[in-house]
């Protein structure tokens, strides 16, 4: 069967034939054209042969064994060509012990057979399976993008969000999908596991990386990230937008004029705006923290209210559609929140089991209160005018601001 061809979320579409498979390979290169064994199966294909579950529309693809829905995943791995494959969902492993129904097509626009262990798009190559991955994409709503801010970074979700006790006015629970999530990275930020961690257990989720440029990103720890996106490729509404913070990396984002405009762009009309460490002073001196209630590293609490928002030094802080996270650690905190809020308390409290996050510190050191005083004195010395540069820098992005 031929049609016009249609641009879906996925790819182009023609009739019941994909024409590309850009989530699967990385490239607009056409399907025919490229050396692999790929099937992709649009949602045309899935519902013209009625199909039940994932492993009832795979049967379309051969050399094919799916899993069997009536027994436990983490003991039944589907078959490619007679050996192991990976099941994803947006580009993110479920591996064995994932969470969710395996099974459901409910908003699933396309399903994506890479054959053999090339499938080097998903870390393949010498580590991947024998038999391949099967990508389940999602439906992407056209409003959406989720954004993390890290200062160059993005995310994406794109499965429905039940159970959303902070859901924005307007947005039933049905009708309430998350489709980007965008980590914003910039010169020396601190690259935070926990929030992307949370997120990336988010069903549905795909995280990306936006910033400048394409070029790779150093964080304050020497990890180098390579952006998905630039600004300008950042679509101009966001589900969420996540900042995180940074010690003298803070001072140069705040200096650039294009990563403040950015900032303050796309979170005038973001429905969440987050942060944790001190991602915070960026969002205040954006102006996305007036009159709200907000949190930061204790480093940089006290530049918070000369930037126009209310400081509450609390580990995780939320007022309207503001969430922000206190020091590193926080972020933790945060991700979890962010869970709860996007999805509900069972399945972040299933995550924090997952992540085994239990903390049990060695020592009662973690904040200028329970710390010894010689140690917060210490650190307190390391920081000397910190907060009046932060302030300074804050007020002159603030003004240069269109």
């Amino acid at each position: 069967m031929t049609g016009a061809e249609r641009e879906k979320t996925a790819g182009r579409v023609s009739g019941f034939r994909a024409l590309t498979a850009d989530t699967a390979t990385g490239t607009r290169t056409p399907l025919r054209e490229i050396p692999q064994s790929i099937v992709a199966l649009p949602r045309e294909v899935i519902d013209s042969q009625q199909s039940l579950g994932v492993g009832d529309a795979l049967r379309n693809v051969s050399a094919i064994q799916p899993n069997d829905p009536r027994s436990t995943p983490a003991f039944d791995s589907l078959l490619l060509r007679g050996f192991a494959a990976e099941q994803f969902l947006d580009g993110v492993a479920l591996y064995q012990y994932a969470p969710g129904d395996r099974e459901s097509l409910i908003n699933v626009e396309r399903i994506e057979v890479v054959k053999g262990a090339s499938a080097v798009r998903f870390g393949g190559g010498s580590g991947a399976t024998a038999g391949g991955l099967v990508n389940i994409i999602s439906k992407m709503n056209d409003e959406g993008f989720l954004q993390f801010a890290f200062l160059p970074a993005t995310v994406d979700l794109t499965n429905p969000v039940f159970g959303t006790p902070f859901a924005p006015p307007g947005n039933g629970v049905n009708d309430l999908f998350v489709k980007n999530r965008t980590m914003l990275a910039y010169p020396g930020f601190t690259a935070l596991a926990g929030p992307q961690y949370m997120f990336a257990n988010l069903m549905g989720a795909t995280v990306h990386v936006v910033a400048k440029t394409r070029q790779p990103v150093r964080s304050d720890t020497g990890l180098t990230i390579v952006p998905d996106a630039t600004f300008d490729e950042t679509p101009g509404k966001l589900t969420v937008l996540f900042v995180p913070g940074s010690g003298s990396g803070l001072f140069g984002a705040l200096e650039d004029a294009e990563t403040m405009r950015f900032l303050s762009d796309r979170g005038a009309r973001a429905e969440w705006v987050t942060s944790v460490c001190t991602g915070s002073v960026l969002l205040a001196a954006a102006g996305l923290l007036d009159g709200y209630r907000a949190t930061s590293h204790w480093v940089t609490e006290a530049a918070l209210e000369p930037l126009g928002a209310r400081l509450e030094p609390e580990r995780v802080v939320i007022d309207r559609n503001r969430i922000t996270g206190a020091g590193v650690t926080a972020g933790v905190d945060f991700g979890l929140k962010m869970l709860e809020v996007l999805r509900d308390r069972d399945y972040a409290m299933a995550i924090q089991l997952l992540a085994q996050y239990d903390p049990a510190p060695p020592f009662d050191a973690g904040s200028l209160a329970s710390a010894p005083p010689h140690v917060s004195g210490m650190m307190q010395a390391m920081f000397p005018g910190f907060v009046q540069r932060a302030v300074e820098a804050g007020r002159a992005a603030r003004a240069a601001l269109p």
